[in-house]
């Protein structure tokens, strides 16, 4: 299996546990602790950012429609996350390309 089938069956796995997850803190983990782990594997950059995309567009494309309340809450919630981690990444891109 390629890196990219295991990057999408990793995302795939992880959106569903963002959907099941039990509280904000629980959603907040499991992406937290996907972005660490992709990092602390040494996957490229741009890739990590892909993958984060990727996410994004993923839960917007779920039809909210067939939720329940709980997995509504824990879709709003991710994207939030998901945006502030992109910001604080550009941010630290930037920071590192001035010094």
């Amino acid at each position: 299996m390629n890196k990219k089938s295991n990057l999408d069956d990793y995302r795939h796995n992880l959106v569903d546990k963002i959907l099941h997850s039990g509280s904000y803190e629980e959603v907040k983990r499991y992406l937290l602790t996907a972005i660490c782990s992709l990092e602390k594997h040494k996957i490229n950059g741009h890739l990590v950012e892909r993958f984060i995309d990727k996410i994004l567009s993923q839960l917007h494309g779920l039809s909210l429609l067939d939720m329940d309340v709980k997995h509504l809450v824990n879709v709003r919630y991710a994207k939030m996350q998901l945006e502030k981690i992109k910001a604080t990444r550009c941010k630290i891109k930037v920071e590192n390309v001035q010094t």
